[in-house]
This record gives structure tokens, sequence and C-alpha cells, in this order.
């Protein structure tokens, strides 16, 4: 992702970065999707129609929600922090946290599990809205140092680096 954005741009490191997570991404998204419109169904299927946990259709359908709005934010806060785009992950972070202080502790106490996945749910929205916001204004982009550049010659000459320090048994640190 990183060799591609110094080569070719953000848009050739975000399809870079998205050739790789489309698999993953794919897979989760449908059963989570499944088990979004499905939670009563995902339930007795898993446990059994007499099982305490049947009745938990509404927490496991904001839980659902909550893990795939948290995916779709990680796989952005990643391939930000891989163009080292890091002040604006930073802010995502921030947004994240004061979501989840404003309203995910306050629907936590109140509604239990549900409040607490709902809760979930709306921090991992507006870490992805903080992140949306961000890349389409220049609040935290104009000023970012592009940091060090990574060279080709130095990715192959780190890359041999680490081949001949791990395959005698010991980790490579960059």
């Amino acid at each position: 992702t990183a060799a591609a954005f110094h080569r070719d741009g953000e848009r050739a490191a975000f399809h870079t970065a998205a050739r790789s997570w489309l698999p993953g991404a794919a897979l989760a998204a449908g059963m989570l999707g499944f088990v979004l419109l499905q939670p009563g169904f995902t339930l007795r299927l898993l446990y059994g129609a007499a099982s305490p946990y049947a009745g938990l259709s509404a927490p496991l359908r904001w839980g659902a929600l909550a893990y795939l709005l948290m995916f779709g934010s990680q796989l952005y806060g990643c391939y930000l922090l891989a163009l080292r785009r890091v002040r604006r992950g930073l802010w995502m972070q921030l947004a994240a946290t004061g979501a989840a202080l404003a309203a995910g502790f306050p629907l936590a106490i109140r509604n239990g599990a549900a409040g607490a996945c709902a809760g979930l749910a709306l921090a991992s929205l507006s870490r992805l809205a903080a992140g949306w916001v961000l890349s389409r204004s220049r609040l935290s982009t104009g000023d970012e140092p592009r940091g060090r550049e990574t060279q080709p010659e130095r990715l192959a000459r780190i890359a041999n680096r680490c081949e001949r320090i791990t395959t005698r048994d010991r980790y490579c640190h960059l």
C-alpha cells in the first residue's frame, strides 16, 4: 500500500489495499449481514429454541451492526496508517472515544447489553464519519508531513536484510 502510494498516489494505494481486504470483508459482511437480518434464527440455530439466549435478538442485531461498522472503520484506519496519515487516524479515534463516552456509556447503563452494543455501533459509526469528513477536507491533511519517503531500493534492502536475519531464527525489527 505504501509503495503504491509513493509510486502512483492515494487512489492507487486504496485500490492496492482493497484487493487484499475484499475476500475477508465480503465473508465478514455476508455473515454479519445474515446475523443482522435474522438474529432470532441465528440464536435458535446455534443454541436451540429452548435456550436462555433465545431472547437476545435485539443485542445480537445491534452487535452485528456494530461489528460491521467496526470492521469498516478498522480497515480504513489501517489504510490511513499505512499512508502515514497518523493525524487523521488520531482524529478518527478521538471521535469514536467521544461518542462512546457521551452516548455509549449512558446507553449501556440504561439498556444493558442492547445499549452497550448500540453504543459500540455509534462509536464505530462516528469513527467512519470522522474519517470520511477528514478525507474530504483539508483540516488534518494539509499540514500532515508525508514522513520519510520510502524508496523501492530501500524496501528491497530491508526485505533482504529481514530474510537473512529470520533464516537464522532471529526476529527482524525495522
